[in-house]
């Protein structure tokens, strides 16, 4: 980070205008909350943390919503995975915040695709649950008399 500083110094009628090229090294955050803070503010904390806690709260209702259907007897293995997966990408959100309290990983690409995850696995059991519309009725072409006819 490079910015200038102006310092202004009057003597008698004369003002003369010093200024100084500060250059900042770099910044250690030692939390990925504090990096946040520091990197985008308080709106770009607000909406990192709004993104956390939808991730999990998204799971959570995943994971109560298909734990009955992977308890139920006779079902097969292609409904009880979606409860496990859910359960699975919490507890990775999860542990990545609890680390995320010690060092300033909140732009690694781990957390970017976890994300990327969820809203998949999100988006595809809504549409799979969704109830099938029935398929839209194609009005017939209206026919038209000949010409020939109608004279």
């Amino acid at each position: 980070l490079t910015f200038e500083t102006r310092a202004a110094s009057t003597d008698g009628n004369t003002t003369s205008v010093e200024t100084n090229l500060m250059t900042d090294e770099g910044r250690a955050f030692h939390s990925s909350y504090f990096e946040m803070l520091g990197e985008q503010g308080y709106p770009g904390l607000a909406l990192w943390l709004i993104i956390q806690v939808t991730g999990l709260w998204q799971m959570e209702r995943i994971r109560a919503r298909w734990r009955k259907t992977a308890a139920a007897e006779g079902s097969g293995p292609d409904q009880r995975w979606q409860a496990p997966l859910a359960n699975a990408l919490q507890q990775a959100q999860l542990i990545y915040l609890l680390g995320s309290f010690f060092i300033g990983i909140a732009y690694q690409p781990f957390i970017l695709m976890l994300i990327g995850l969820q809203c998949g696995l999100f988006s595809y059991l809504k549409r799979t649950e969704a109830p099938q519309r029935p398929a839209m009725r194609v009005p017939h072409k209206l026919k038209l008399p000949d010409a020939a006819q109608g004279i």
